[in-house]
């Protein structure tokens, strides 16, 4: 997979940067991901709050905030997400301190509404670094991106200035071409 192509390029000295710089600016991690969407056990309750807490300080950040000023449509998405998010874990909150306890079951759903959408917020700070990198070596005549997805269909969405013309070579990929770049976006 891209694990594969990244060793095989940097084997032969070729260029390489690392668009995903969710670790980089402080969020989770994708073990903490993983770790945070599959418990289920209530001992893990308090570490759950404290991640959100954690992660919600640093998405509510002047810098991050910063990173979604690329236009005003990325910062409207950003500032509803935020919004649900707010919203999500004072629900949190709020089912802890119910008088009857807590409803473990509502509990989980509202933790896995919570972290899916971090999880989403920080990988549309993944496009927004693609972009950037991309305006940052336009004068590089072959870059190639490796995302899923839901990345492609975002870059494709919100940066159409980029990502305007795309021409799909079968399933798994799409060529975008831009500033006479050849930029492929290759679904895992």
């Amino acid at each position: 997979g891209s694990e594969w192509i990244w060793y095989k390029l940097k084997s032969r000295k070729k260029p390489v940067i690392c668009i995903d710089n969710r670790i980089e600016v402080g969020l989770l991690s994708s073990i903490e991901e993983r770790f945070l969407l599959s418990t289920e056990d209530p001992n893990d309750i308090s570490t759950v709050m404290m991640y959100a807490l954690k992660v919600l300080k640093k998405l509510e950040s002047d810098s991050i905030k910063n990173v979604f000023n690329i236009s005003r449509q990325v910062q409207t998405v950003y500032g509803e997400s935020m919004k649900i998010i707010r919203k999500q874990i004072k629900s949190l909150y709020e089912l802890l301190k119910h008088p009857d306890g807590v409803d473990f079951d509502e509990w989980l759903i509202i933790k896995n509404l919570v972290f899916n959408n971090i999880m989403k917020i920080a990988s549309f700070m993944v496009d927004i670094n693609i972009v950037n990198t991309i305006k940052e070596n336009k004068e590089t005549k072959d870059i190639l991106v490796f995302v899923g997805a839901a990345h492609a269909y975002r870059l494709h969405k919100y940066f159409p200035d980029i990502f305007n013309k795309i021409e799909y070579k079968g399933p798994a990929d799409l060529i975008i071409k831009e500033y006479n770049l050849d930029v492929m976006i290759v679904d895992k």
